[in-house]
């Protein structure tokens, strides 16, 4: 075990339960700090899909599930769809 690993757990953990919550921007936090030690966390990655602002964000989160697993159906499947959409803006700015 990396003495990163227990640190990661926790931050996941923590991550998750702020995103079952409903409060995407802390869970989001959590989850960045877990793919900034871990970039091959194709958990993290997914979860972070799931509470960023933006379909840009979250298709890029998506792209790197199915990158780091082309065999995960759930992550392929959402990508597709969420490329089928037209890109909407963060929310909070203005053209």
């Amino acid at each position: 075990m990396s003495e990163k690993e227990p640190q990661i757990s926790e931050q996941m953990q923590k991550g998750i339960a702020a995103a079952k919550a409903g409060d995407k921007a802390t869970a989001r936090t959590y989850f960045e700090r877990v793919v900034a030690m871990d970039k091959y966390s194709e958990k993290a990655w997914f979860w972070l899909a799931s509470v960023v602002e933006s379909d840009e964000e979250r298709r890029v989160c998506l792209g790197n599930v199915v990158h780091l697993n082309p065999n995960n159906e759930r992550a392929r499947r959402l990508l597709e769809s969420w490329r089928a959409r037209p890109p909407t803006r963060r929310r909070g700015r203005r053209p």
